[in-house]
């Protein structure tokens, strides 16, 4: 029998059989008992495994986060055990991304069970960073009003006084006492915490002359894993990748000489790019309404990617 608790406090402390305990048995004694062993081992469910259950096994060798970048589609089991303890100390960044990306691949009603003894374990439940590059307005954070008190620290960054006046506004109405309006500019702006969690641009990229420079920017800000959303609009390449829209000559033409009026470029190179930086987690290309336009639409893109991991 194993007990926990402080001593002269008999009344809290928790009782644990060894004999139901197959990790304390085999490591006290070195074997399990028929009694006392993984699910797998007792021998109905081993019985299952040898008449073919084994077959729809599949053994990878990879971290976790390294398979769950890799793999497509939902999951909806996840068995940890207490590999994160093993982490924490000295991959901490590590850990945090692997934790999102068990968010982003699991199924609807997923099920998760683990176990930990480590002391720091905010990977789980992280407040992070949020820069939002060419934020002007500040209009993007009403979608995400409940979860803004959630974070660290947001950012709404960008060049224009106005736009920033109206921002700073909107954030005093609505009590948000974690984010920050700073004027600067995308290509070379960095948070206080010199690194981040997400990074977003919502129809800025286009409005930036040096939008290869603010992506870059972008990515080395962002913490190892981290991730950055996009959606804007653009022309797809004469010959795009296999797979991705493609866009007649008079919509390649007529839309970047269009916006040009309104100092918005739309580029064939967006995506391209941001395929190349980032692993892709979301990519939609669609048709977006024109305001005070009835019946025309503009082609825009919605990327989603996620900084490839650094061991």
């Amino acid at each position: 029998m194993i007990q926990a608790g402080g001593p002269g406090k008999s009344g809290d402390r928790g009782r644990l059989p060894l004999s139901d305990n197959y990790f304390w048995r085999v490591s006290m004694t070195g074997r399990y008992s028929p009694e006392c062993c993984p699910e797998y081992l007792k021998p109905d469910n081993f019985q299952m495994l040898k008449d073919g259950l084994a077959e729809r096994l599949s053994v990878h060798t990879d971290s976790v986060l390294g398979f769950l970048e890799k793999h497509d589609g939902p999951i909806s089991r996840f068995a940890l055990s207490d590999h994160m303890d093993w982490l924490s100390g000295r991959y901490f960044p590590l850990l945090e991304a692997e934790w999102q990306a068990i968010v982003d691949r699991a199924a609807a009603g997923a099920r998760l069970i683990w176990r930990s003894a480590g002391s720091q374990t905010e990977y789980v439940n992280r407040a992070g960073v949020w820069v939002d590059m060419g934020g002007g307005t500040g209009a993007n954070l009403e979608y995400s009003d409940p979860r803004i008190g959630h974070l660290a620290k947001l950012y709404v960054v960008d060049l224009s006084p106005s736009m920033l006046a109206v921002a700073r506004n909107r954030i005093r109405r609505r009590g948000w006492q974690n984010v920050e309006i700073v004027q600067a500019d995308a290509t070379s702006f960095r948070p206080a915490e010199d690194a981040a969690d997400v990074v977003t641009f919502s129809y800025s990229l286009t409005m930036i002359p040096d939008w290869v420079a603010a992506v870059e920017n972008a990515l080395a800000i962002l913490k190892p894993a981290a991730q950055i959303g996009i959606v804007d609009f653009y022309v797809a390449r004469e010959s795009p990748a296999d797979g991705w829209a493609r866009h007649s000559w008079f919509t390649r033409s007529f839309w970047p000489f269009w916006f040009a009026a309104y100092s918005v470029f739309p580029s064939p190179d967006h995506v391209s790019l941001l395929h190349r930086h980032f692993a892709p987690a979301h990519f939609v290309e669609g048709w977006a309404k024109v305001p005070y336009v009835p019946l025309i639409r503009v082609p825009y893109y919605t990327f989603v990617g996620r900084k490839r991991g650094e061991a």
